[in-house]
């Protein structure tokens, strides 16, 4: 076993705190381990856990402790192959979605890097179904558990990473709140997880898995269509809070037995390979939902801006500097020297045209979080998988 410093073992510990896996290891009873999963679950914010793991060690320390443990593992292995089609596969997609909406007269560069990554991604995964030790063992997909579960995930975090982006923009950019006032806009979202995630584990214990998964996004699809209200101006106890607080509640049901789920899909032989699967689901899906209804967003926006532009009685040059911003979205600025009334008109315009493309992405992320649900009861077992292993890889 490598030799580490205290302080790599510190710094160590603390990031595997990001992870359930070490939840496995530690405690072998099934029941203590459904007890702190749901512990783990409440501090899996990613707001809370990033606090958790701030005052880490130097970056040296840690880049030595990740060496340390790929040299003591005698399954390390590293396909450059692999990686090197994972990367473009990714970056094309993300690149098409993102600059869609900005390269007009320039399609086909952007066509180009769709092209480009959707075949990167075919590659992807006929190399992992044919590789010895494949980075995403597609074998793990045939229990319809796991292939639910992740099915869930990709779905319900692309509605929460898509979704929540797009918030403190609508909070800062149109309602004209401060940074710190945006912030904390979603700490009840927080505090909500924290607070009820062990009784939400207990919950799901009693009825099942299933239907914990099947009311949880349920639950949160109800959020964001709470988000889709709001206007411009009003009090945010009775605008946004009843979505933080709804939001909040439904991925505090569904957290807990989401990871019990792949946990238990495979046996805990299998369990961290399970975890990091479902972990690159989860991230994967945030970041092509940010990009994807970020074009949804700024079409609506185009298309609504032009048409107030057009009804208005702004002046002719200040409508032409108006449009020519409109890549900006919500940042758009009036031109200096504008009279404080014509100002005035340019920022209802654009926050009115802000508005109505985030109500679609917020339709849209709630959407996504009922196909999460009907996805849990179309493939998710009824009875809640037993904790005990099932079985070595497949």
């Amino acid at each position: 076993m490598p030799m580490r410093s205290p302080v790599s073992r510190k710094s160590a510990g603390a990031s595997s705190c990001r992870s359930p896996t070490p939840l496995e290891i530690v405690f072998a009873s099934a029941s203590c381990r459904r007890r702190e999963r749901s512990s783990w679950s409440s501090a899996q914010n990613r707001r809370m856990s990033e606090l958790a793991t701030a005052p880490l060690p130097d970056a040296a320390a840690r880049r030595w402790t990740l060496v340390s443990a790929v040299l003591g593992s005698s399954m390390a292995f590293m396909d450059g192959t692999v990686v090197n089609v994972a990367l473009p596969a990714r970056a094309g997609i993300t690149f098409a979605l993102i600059e869609a909406p900005t390269r007009a007269g320039h399609e086909g560069g952007v066509l180009g890097a769709g092209v480009l990554g959707l075949a990167a991604l075919a590659a992807f995964v006929a190399w992992e179904a044919r590789a010895h030790h494949p980075m995403l063992p597609l074998a793990l997909f045939r229990n319809r558990d796991f292939a639910g579960a992740n099915l869930l995930t990709l779905l319900l975090y692309a509605a929460l990473g898509g979704g929540l982006y797009f918030v403190p923009l609508n909070l800062i950019q149109v309602q004209g709140w401060g940074a710190t006032a945006a912030g904390a806009a979603l700490l009840p979202f927080v505090a909500i997880m924290f607070a009820l995630s062990r009784a939400a584990g207990a919950l799901a214990d009693r009825v099942g898995a299933k239907w914990a998964l099947v009311a949880g996004p349920a639950v949160a699809a109800v959020g964001f269509a709470l988000f889709a209200r709001p206007g411009i101006g009003g009090r945010y106890w009775t605008s946004f809070f009843p979505a933080v607080c709804v939001l909040g509640l439904g991925m505090t049901i569904t957290i807990t037995p989401l990871t019990t789920t792949v946990m238990n899909a495979h046996g805990q032989a299998l369990a961290g390979t399970a975890s990091g699967v479902n972990n690159a689901v989860s991230r994967a899906a945030g970041l092509l939902a940010i990009a994807a209804l970020g074009a949804v967003l700024a079409q609506v926006f185009e298309a609504r801006l032009h048409a107030a532009i057009a009804g208005s009685d702004l002046p002719r040059d200040v409508a032409d500097a108006v449009w020519q911003q409109r890549h900006k979205l919500a940042a758009i600025a009036p031109p200096e020297g504008a009279a404080p009334g014509v100002a005035q008109q340019v920022h209802a315009l654009v926050g009115n045209a802000f508005v109505a493309g985030f109500r679609l992405a917020m339709q849209v992320s709630a959407t996504l979080a009922v196909a999460s649900s009907l996805s849990a009861a179309w493939l998710i077992s009824a009875r809640l998988p037993s904790d005990a292993p099932k079985g070595t890889a497949p």
